[in-house]
């Protein structure tokens, strides 16, 4: 396999075709990292004691992370997977009385038990904020994060993670693939099931790719709503983990042959974690279009330099905008000029690039919608929402993660 780093921090993408077909495959993925100096990571090759891989490793684990064996490479990004619920713990008196939200003890299976006080030392200084002591309380479910009212009765939220005292157990996926136990799809199925948080793991052959979505995943009670707190008394607590066949995963597709993940929605109807508002209709891996037939590598980087430069917004989002202005008078023949400078601009292409050196984008279109976005935007879902709710969305989840030296962007948004 031909292993190349991607142009940007966070972008990840497979593309290939079996040797079967094409006579040769194609791995193209990203490193998932930063810009940093020194790096979090260091180039290693790593031989002896039933080791041999080449790639980057921490410098705390003895093994690579991302990179090749002797017959394979893989390569990992960010998944977000749904791995964490909250859990409303009933606040109880032992022996009768009325809680309150100081109260420290909760209703767990039809008993009254007491939170345990949890130690975890000195926290340092920082932050404004003095050394300090830290410690908190936690039930069956995990830590306590604070208390609310439900209908006047008081409940503590727990937190439950599943891997929370597990970490450990994933250096064993990093085992197999530096002992070169893996073998093709089907064994890199069964050793990416071992990786418990949660990545988009990629792998590549001489003959094969193939993609699985990681992570030691909960399976829920019955009625249970994942994005919302769970009642915590012990009726709707998980039923086990998802199994490894139940994981988005793939190998050697047919037809286009490609696998992309650019840290996007992994399959159709599949959940994110609570706090991920980005895995809408419009995803940013979407931009990766125009492969022909047979694939190069200058094809690929082609295609992948474009998908890194182009304003989602632009090629998306504004089409549609676009014909709902359409069916109005624009307000003054500025407005008019506006809109007509992004759809031209969208039509040749929407790069962000600044191709003559000067500091600027090439094209006004872009300055109109950097312009125009947010407003947009907020005129949308505020229509449906209201100022107040739009305001707080906003705070939660922002409006447009657009282009930005840092490396990735428009991986999240309202898009």
């Amino acid at each position: 396999a031909t292993v190349a780093g991607h142009r940007r921090a966070s972008n990840a993408l497979l593309v290939g075709a079996p040797a079967s077909r094409t006579g040769r495959s194609l791995f193209v993925a990203g490193p998932q990292l930063g810009y940093f100096y020194p790096e979090i990571v260091l180039e290693a090759d790593l031989h002896g004691g039933g080791i041999d891989a080449r790639g980057a490793m921490p410098p705390t684990m003895p093994y690579i992370l991302l990179g090749r064996g002797k017959d394979y490479s893989w390569s990992l990004t960010s998944a977000d997977n749904d791995n964490t619920d909250q859990f409303l713990e009933q606040l109880c008196v032992p022996g009768g009385g009325t809680p309150t939200r100081e109260t420290r003890s909760y209703l767990y299976k039809g008993t009254c038990r007491a939170m345990q006080r949890v130690d975890a030392g000195t926290l340092g200084a920082g932050g404004g904020q003095p050394a300090r002591e830290l410690t908190f309380y936690e039930t069956v479910h995990g830590p306590v994060g604070g208390t609310v009212t439900v209908g006047g009765r008081p409940y503590a939220v727990a937190t439950r993670r599943a891997t929370r005292g597990r970490e450990p157990a994933s250096a064993r996926f990093f085992v197999d693939l530096n002992e070169n136990k893996v073998t093709g799809p089907q064994s890199f199925f069964d050793t990416a099931s071992k990786l418990e948080t949660t990545f988009n793991v990629h792998y590549a052959d001489d003959r094969n790719i193939a993609y699985f979505s990681s992570g030691l995943l909960p399976k829920r009670a019955p009625g249970v709503d994942p994005s919302l707190p769970t009642l915590g008394t012990g009726r709707y607590d998980w039923r086990g983990w998802l199994s490894a066949e139940a994981h988005p995963h793939g190998a050697n597709p047919e037809g286009t042959w490609r696998i992309l993940n650019w840290n996007n929605k992994p399959a159709r109807d599949w959940g994110a974690a609570d706090s991920n508002w980005g895995q809408g209709s419009i995803q940013r891996v979407q931009l990766f279009r125009g492969f022909p037939a047979r694939l190069r590598l200058n094809d690929v980087a082609s295609v992948m330099n474009r998908a890194a430069t182009q304003d989602l917004r632009t090629v998306f989002n504004w089409p549609v905008i676009a014909r709902v202005l359409a069916r109005g008078t624009a307000p003054s023949p500025l407005a008019r000029q506006a809109a007509d400078l992004i759809t031209a601009w969208g039509r040749r292409g929407a790069s962000r690039l600044d191709t003559n050196l000067d500091g600027k984008i090439d094209d006004p279109g872009a300055a109109v919608m950097d312009a125009a976005y947010d407003r947009i935007a907020r005129a949308v879902l505020g229509g449906v929402l209201g100022d107040q709710l739009t305001s707080d969305f906003a705070d939660l989840n922002g409006i447009s993660n657009d282009a930005n030296p840092g490396g990735s962007s428009y991986g999240g948004g309202w898009y």
